[in-house]
């Protein structure tokens, strides 16, 4: 690689720059990240404390709703938090617990404060609408406030001695025989448990007195869970570690030199004398009447961002070695691949300026350098290629000419098709109303206003089916397919029919293969299309003629046909019929009532099912067919 080459600049730019950044961001956090983290849990954690004080302060808050956002407070900041009075003393703190609801309705409260067996507790999954057995003892009235011993729920039970503890007036344990499944004892001159009528002996007191409590067995379903989604928040240590930092402020506070400055919040460090893990504590005090009432008292641990920081630090040193190399080799790599088709330009250009037009850059890249080398390569582009490609582009502009001239005379056609088919409905209405405007005799007015509502409702049919068809037309509807039974469709559509037959004595016969044939298409569009064949069957029939509907099966479709008598249709008119606005009589058409878009939507939903259809004469008079893919039976 020579020195000057632009692969070497590449290379050397590409590697500089990114080890630069790498050795930036590696030394910015090696210095500032701990102190950066500290700062900003710090300040999180006071907006936290002050945003609570407002809250509790501002309003009319129950024991259980002051509670419950301490609870809150532990689980969004990892910092356990109380309330104390004046004189230092805990007045709200949190209280962990799960509501259960047995057979019977009864909601019992289950405390879970100072959880022992961490790990077991966690394998619980302790959920709301779960089933859990509790075994354990009741304090005051029944159905109040049970301590649980065993936890049963999915997998292996929970079980903790030291939620029993508050039942017996939190005393110590200090033994569990081998004989009994727990054992609760004092000291001496106290109270001992024991589980069952196995005998207890106090060890090391005579004075002691041993009791029996009974265990009560709870079985139901978790209603309620007031648990923070950190479980460890609930270990026993940090509680223990919060409770010494509230014992150290209550000497810090009654200090000689200590003294509140109005609300504001007092934040110092609180190293713990047990494991020496460095804390943040923030004092909140609650000013009334310019006396202190209360104060919110919060604590939370700095031990995890000491120990990243330090982590790190060795961490930055592996990484910033292979991350060198990875740098380098991913430069070479980097400059050779845009280096490579700039020589290959390069070197094509020289060979134009000298006229050899026959060199072409090889690139298949898409990007600039790939646009470049394609325009070179066009530079050298035979002229009588230039010219037959000039050549192609006049054909395509004719064909395109071609195209937008039918479209324009189609779109004229269009217009004029409408025009006419409404001029002949406002044409009589204008006449009709125009002699209920002169006074016509009393007893034609309500004829008049008959017939003026049935052109409407002619103009209304008209304009609906030309909104269904260029809805059809543009090829933008989306078919909703589903297995329907062809034989019940088509027996619903022929009921609706029968004052029509009726009316002209017609004969409708059915010819079916099969008793019932199921069909998979657009139901709602499949029964347009036979309304439209029936009604255009039963408009042109003669009266006392025949007109039969049979349904054929293939191997894989069903093919359907409407076969009415009547005059044939002339072969050179067989395919603009389907055709919109064409009629074979345009007076009778009128007279019938067909606006001539039936058979034109017919096409355009058969299309967009991908039927087959047609239409041809037959010795009987005129047949409609069509097919549909077969379905399956519902």
């Amino acid at each position: 690689m020579r020195n000057k080459s632009i692969t070497f600049k590449l290379f050397a730019i590409t590697s500089a720059f990114f080890i630069f950044f790498l050795m930036v961001t590696a030394v910015a956090q090696t210095l500032f990240f701990e102190r950066f983290y500290i700062y900003q849990k710090v300040n999180r954690l006071e907006k936290s404390i002050e945003d609570f004080a407002n809250l509790y302060e501002g309003r009319p808050w129950d024991q259980k709703t002051i509670v419950k956002n301490i609870n809150k407070f532990i689980d969004q900041n990892n910092a356990q938090v109380a309330i104390l009075n004046e004189r230092g003393a805990p007045k709200y703190v949190h209280a962990f617990d799960i509501v259960v609801e047995n057979a019977e309705k009864e909601r019992i409260t289950i405390p879970l404060n100072n959880i022992m067996m961490m790990e077991v507790f966690q394998e619980l999954n302790v959920t709301v609408g779960s089933d859990v057995k509790l075994e354990g003892i009741f304090t005051g009235e029944k159905y109040g406030t049970f301590y649980p011993f065993r936890i049963q729920m999915k997998g292996s039970p929970w079980l903790s001695l030291n939620q029993l503890t508050p039942a017996v007036n939190k005393f110590k344990i200090i033994s569990i025989p081998k004989t009994a499944e727990f054992a609760i004892q004092a000291q001496p001159g106290k109270i001992a448990v024991q589980k069952g009528d196995i005998p207890f002996e106090v060890a090391g007191s005579k004075e002691a007195q041993v009791i029996q409590i009974n265990m009560e067995n709870i079985e139901g379903k978790i209603v309620e869970v007031n648990l923070p989604e950190r479980r460890d928040n609930m270990a026993p240590y940090k509680e223990d570690m919060f409770w010494s930092a509230v014992d150290q402020w209550f000497w810090v506070a009654n200090g000689e030199n200590f003294a509140f400055k109005d609300d504001e919040v007092i934040r110092y460090p609180y190293k713990n004398p047990m494991n020496g893990i460095d804390n943040v504590v923030l004092v909140k005090p609650i000013i009334e009447d310019g006396r202190l009432r209360e104060m919110i008292f919060t604590m939370t641990s700095l031990q995890p961002v000491g120990e990243a920081a330090g982590v790190m630090k060795d961490y930055y040193i592996y990484l910033f070695l292979l991350a060198g190399l990875l740098i380098m080799a991913l430069s070479y790599i980097y400059s050779k691949m845009v280096a490579k088709p700039l020589i290959q330009i390069n070197n094509a250009a020289v060979k134009m300026a000298n006229l050899d037009f026959s060199v072409t850059c090889d690139s298949t890249s898409t990007d600039e350098i790939g646009s470049l080398a394609n325009s070179l390569n066009s530079l050298s582009k035979n002229l009588s290629r230039s010219m037959a490609d000039l050549q192609t582009t006049n054909e395509k502009l004719k064909v395109e000419i071609e195209k937008e001239r039918s479209l324009e005379k189609m779109r004229k056609e269009f217009v004029s098709s409408v025009s006419h088919e409404l001029k002949t409905p406002l044409g009589i209405m204008k006449g009709y109303a125009e002699g209920l405007k002169d006074g016509i005799a009393e007893e034609k007015k309500e004829y008049y206003l008959e017939v003026i509502l049935d052109e409407i409702g002619k103009m209304d049919v008209l304009v609906l089916d030309m909104l269904e068809l260029s809805k059809l037309e543009s090829k933008a509807y989306q078919l909703k397919k589903q297995n329907f039974s062809i034989h019940s469709l088509i027996d619903e559509v022929a009921h609706r029919f029968i004052q029509q037959v009726q009316k002209k004595g017609l004969r409708l016969k059915h010819i079916y293969e099969e008793d019932e044939c199921w069909c998979y298409g657009d139901m709602w569009r499949i029964e347009q299309v036979i309304v439209n064949l029936l009604s255009n069957a039963i408009r042109h029939a003669p009266v006392e003629g025949n007109i039969h509907i049979y349904i054929k099966t293939r191997e894989d479709q069903v093919v359907i046909g409407i076969e009415n008598e009547g005059q044939p249709i002339p072969e050179e008119k067989m395919d603009r019929i389907w055709d919109r606005f064409y009629r074979l009589e345009e007076a009778r058409g009128r007279q019938s009532g067909g606006t001539g878009l039936g058979l034109a939507i017919v096409k355009n939903i058969l299309e967009l099912h991908g039927s087959e259809y047609g239409v041809r004469n037959t010795d009987m008079g005129v047949e409609f067919f069509f097919t549909l893919a077969k379905g399956i039976e519902a």
